[in-house]
């Protein structure tokens, strides 16, 4: 990844870097499909992401796209 500051280059080597995504519920996550395949989200991210959905599909007709 390369990232310009003013004049400098900065180079990060991002080939070691590891992630660790600490969920809601207190667990350590190392992979978020596994997760998702064995844990339900909450009721209330599912409604907003449900409302995200049909939020960009009324975009999307009123632009002309769906």
């Amino acid at each position: 990844m390369n990232i310009f500051q003013g004049r400098w280059r900065l180079v990060i080597d991002v080939s070691k870097v590891k992630v660790t995504h600490i969920m809601a519920d207190g667990c350590v996550c190392e992979d978020l499909g596994a997760y998702l395949d064995t844990h339900l989200l909450p009721e209330d991210v599912q409604r907003m992401i449900l409302g995200f959905i049909q939020d960009g599909h009324a975009i999307g007709e009123q632009n002309g796209l769906a």
